[in-house]
């Protein structure tokens, strides 16, 4: 890495591979608060066709199934619940069946409170609007 940070690094790899990057460091610091890497290939389908975004779930998936294997040291339980629990959650299509599913998932993960914590303040409280499909669902698409 001939003296560059990770974050550096990933910066170089991809504008040497010619990707796209946007980031933004915090308001009052030079901390890294986002970033966005971007295939070449995307960036000509987002100028294509500005009004349309698909949202990629599988990458959310990824995640909470990483984590959740991390902290149960059970890959198999880990993907079950992404793939039954976790999937009809997020794909609920009705606002009270999809409480209902919320409550059956807090008392069935009770015992286990760093995973819901995970779950809530990293997934479900600041995103579950932008890609559960109770909420997504309603946003209407050219008519």
């Amino acid at each position: 890495m001939q003296g560059r940070n990770t974050v550096e690094e990933v910066l170089r790899l991809s504008a040497e591979k010619g990707y796209t990057v946007f980031y933004r460091n915090g308001e009052d610091s030079n901390v890294l608060s986002d970033i966005v890497v971007a295939h070449p290939t995307l960036i000509v389908m987002i100028r294509t066709w500005p009004y349309v975004l698909i949202m990629d779930t599988t990458h959310i998936d990824q995640n909470v199934l990483a984590k959740l294997t991390e902290m149960v040291k059970n890959e198999e339980v880990a993907q079950r619940f992404v793939n039954d629990s976790w999937r009809k959650l997020i794909n609920e299509l009705d606002d009270v069946e999809y409480q209902r599913k919320l409550e059956v998932l807090k008392t069935r993960w009770r015992s286990r409170p760093d995973f819901l914590h995970y779950l809530f303040s990293t997934w479900l409280n600041p995103f579950a609007h932008k890609f559960c499909r109770v909420w997504t669902s309603q946003v209407l698409l050219f008519g």
